[in-house]
């Protein structure tokens, strides 16, 4: 009889051990992917272009006056006039260089603004994309845990099952 209900009652023992081994692993990771933005320059400015001034002075009037008329006083007049034409197209085209001297100046300005911009955009993301990894890799450690726990308790209750089925066998 006591033999008996010894072999019962690691019979019991045994059913408990079956029935209490673990079936779950719970590791829970609550990070969401980061999301990208899209790094491409926007930059709608337009290049400034150069816009030279036109000079059309009358060579031909001075030529006229010189080899035809031969006339010295008018063709040194209208050298004058055809010099003063040149100063006067010198002076535009020079204003003309210093308007496209200012407007690339503020061109250059933007498109530096724009690539900081991207720049700055680029490295929010790599902030972002490092701040996950990192918690990536605190979830697959944690993981590795629960799992190494789970195969520790896994492997106890089956020594212990084996101890009782041993001196099941032997009752």
């Amino acid at each position: 009889v006591v033999l008996y209900a010894s072999a019962r009652g690691l019979q019991r023992l045994m059913n408990d051990k079956l029935s209490s081994l673990p079936n779950d692993i719970t590791v829970s990771f609550d990070e969401t992917i980061p999301t990208l933005t899209s790094n491409s320059l926007t930059f709608t400015t337009t290049a400034p272009t150069y816009d030279g001034p036109v000079v059309a002075p009358d060579f031909y009037d001075a030529d006229t006056w010189l080899n035809t008329e031969e006339d010295s006083e008018m063709v040194s007049s209208r050298v004058q006039i055809i010099g003063a034409q040149l100063q006067d197209f010198s002076s535009k085209v020079q204003n003309e260089v210093n308007k496209f001297n200012k407007e690339n100046v503020e061109y250059q300005a933007e498109l530096q603004r724009a690539i900081q911009n991207a720049q700055l955009s680029q490295t929010d993301d790599a902030q972002a994309l490092q701040k996950y990894q990192a918690a990536l890799q605190k979830y697959q450690s944690s993981y590795s845990q629960e799992l190494s726990n789970f195969s520790a308790k896994i492997q106890k209750q089956t020594v212990l099952y084996q101890c009782y089925q041993s001196q099941y066998a032997s009752l």
